[in-house]
């Protein structure tokens, strides 16, 4: 079943043109029971750094947050991601976060019941709560994006500024550093 379930939703992606960006972003904050992967999540917060797939990553991300309550956990998922895209994703994820804070603090008030009769839209309401409370506070997500990348320095994954290609935590060579997309002011090729 879960595998017809996959070729349809594959079949209406193709037919409908979906990208590989926003297939990333809808299959990290899916219906499943558990959390986005930190793998997921980092593959998404390296697309925040290409201008092209960007507005893609952001775009699905505002889309999933107007779901209705019988999809929380899609809602729920994409506080999760958003959460850590600001604190690890481009700083132009944080700015357009700041844009749309009305949006997520709409999201305080979110309900739904489940079948078990359990308020599934509290953990909804929280995580809305401690978003909206970071975007206020400039000090704080300059913290947590400092505390983020001292994390990827550490562990070898991206940084809020830059992202890492090649190495990896396996070995097989160091890393480069290679500068956000959004950085690039000129066009010049400095192909790995």
């Amino acid at each position: 079943m879960s595998s017809f379930k996959e070729m349809r939703k594959g079949l209406r992606d193709a037919v409908l043109q979906v990208s590989e960006t926003e297939r990333a972003v809808k299959q990290c904050t899916n219906n499943d029971k558990w959390g986005p992967t930190a793998t997921e999540m980092k593959a998404i917060a390296r697309m925040t750094m290409s201008y092209s797939d960007f507005p893609l990553v952001m775009s699905t991300i505002w889309k999933r947050l107007e779901e209705p309550g019988k999809h929380w956990r899609h809602v729920y998922k994409t506080l999760l991601l958003l959460e850590y895209l600001i604190k690890n994703g481009s700083e132009q994820v944080v700015t357009e976060a700041k844009v749309h804070r009305l949006q997520i603090r709409t999201l305080n008030e979110f309900q739904h019941i489940d079948e078990d009769g359990k308020d599934v839209g509290l953990s909804v309401r929280e995580r809305s709560k401690q978003i909206v409370a970071l975007l206020k506070d400039d000090k704080r997500i300059k913290a947590e994006r400092k505390k983020a990348q001292k994390n990827a320095d550490k562990y070898g994954g991206i940084s809020s500024d830059e992202h890492f290609s090649g190495g990896g935590s396996y070995g097989g060579g160091g890393h480069s550093k290679k500068k956000s997309t959004w950085d690039d002011d000129d066009d010049d090729d400095d192909s790995d």
